[in-house]
């Protein structure tokens, strides 16, 4: 479970009927919806959409597109990552890439690589295009 019942905001978390645990020792690769709150203690790839707080504990790895009202991470976030309401990033976690929250929190000791753009109206940031096959070669 999640270290702490409070956010370091002092913010209880908030409660849910359900959790979602990803536990150490798993890796998930793919596009993930989750209704509640989540917790990942293991490895995913892909796209997560979360409809409650999204937790990354120490030792997660998160790669990929990230969406959540709520985000507090210890462990690792690369990718592109929408907090509608709340980031948390915690001492010790790493987090790189592109960055899109309403508001956020950042401990001393976190690391922070990322483009960043905290707004009351943040959206997610549109995905890459897909890298154009290489032009045919002529012969000379």
């Amino acid at each position: 479970m999640a270290p702490s019942d409070r956010l370091r905001s002092g913010a209880p978390r908030p409660a849910s009927d359900a959790a979602n645990l990803v536990l150490k020792g798993t890796r998930l690769d793919g596009t993930l919806h989750f209704t509640a709150q989540t917790v990942v203690s293991g490895e995913i790839a892909g796209e997560i959409t979360c409809g409650g707080t999204l937790f990354i504990e120490v030792g997660a790895r998160v790669t990929g597109r990230v969406q959540a009202p709520t985000i507090v991470i210890y462990g690792e976030l690369d990718g592109t990552a929408l907090a509608t309401e709340f980031m948390e990033i915690c001492t010790g976690a790493a987090v790189s890439g592109i960055v899109r929250a309403k508001s956020i929190r950042v401990d001393q000791g976190a690391n922070l690589t990322a483009d960043l753009s905290i707004s009351a109206d943040a959206t997610m940031p549109a995905a890459p295009a897909p890298a154009a096959p290489p032009a045919p070669s002529v012969p000379a």
